[in-house]
């Protein structure tokens, strides 16, 4: 019942500390950065936020191939699951970049005000095209850790970069009023994080290797059974 509670618990922060770190941040960069940094500031992190949701639709697949494997004492076909899921992200997260980079210099005329601010939000927008491909490889850690009911862990170092990142931003518009900067701080923290998970999930499936794997048969469970949260997540987002 305790570890149940503690799941809930970890749950919930994993969705509201975010928004909420945002919200406490926000009046600290609007006030030294100006409307339009901030602006330019929200139009990155959404663009980070929507393409991380949508690369990560197929998370439930892990989930249910994690678990099932494990409870039936499978090792191998979880591992193969887990780097067949490393692989479907990395596709999607590099093809969201690639779509998110050649639109950016279009939405960066869109969006900024003068053509110092439109090169701030190009570069802002770029580093956020990094990010949707660090996100979208993070997933497969969360994921694969909430496989093994390990809630807590899944979200937490994820949940302390974030965080982290959001601090880091607030410092950062003390010394300047580009966006582009704070963006890449916060490429920084989650790099770092990923890093570290992936560490965490050696040592969590015992393997020496978590590179990419396509198995046809393994490819083909996974997108059938993940493909359906992926159109929501899909329709959600353009909804």
């Amino acid at each position: 019942m305790r570890q149940h509670l503690a799941n809930a618990v970890w749950g919930i922060l994993d969705y509201a500390a975010y928004p909420l770190g945002m919200l406490l941040v926000a009046p600290v960069i609007l006030r030294n950065m100006g409307a339009e940094q901030y602006g330019i500031w929200t139009v990155a992190t959404a663009v980070v936020s929507i393409g991380s949701i949508i690369a990560a639709g197929f998370g439930d697949a892990n989930i249910q191939h994690v678990a099932s494997h494990r409870g039936a004492g499978r090792p191998d076909l979880m591992l193969r699951a887990v780097r067949c899921m490393i692989g479907i992200n990395l596709i999607l997260g590099i093809a969201l970049a690639f779509l998110t980079w050649i639109s950016v210099p279009y939405v960066a005329q869109h969006i900024a005000l003068s053509s110092a601010s439109e090169q701030d939000c190009l570069w802002s927008l770029r580093f956020a095209c990094g990010l949707i491909c660090i996100r979208t490889m993070e997933s497969v850690c969360i994921s694969t850790q909430r496989g093994f009911a390990r809630y807590g862990a899944a979200v937490r170092t994820s949940l302390t970069a974030r965080l982290l990142s959001l601090a880091v931003a607030a410092a950062l518009s003390f010394q300047t009023r580009h966006v582009a900067p704070l963006i890449a701080a916060t490429l920084v923290c989650n790099l770092s994080a990923v890093w570290l998970q992936y560490m965490q999930l050696h040592k969590l499936l015992l393997s020496k290797s978590l590179t990419p794997v396509f198995d046809l048969h393994t490819l083909k469970q996974l997108i059938s059974f993940g493909a359906f949260s992926w159109l929501q997540a899909v329709s959600a987002i353009l909804f």
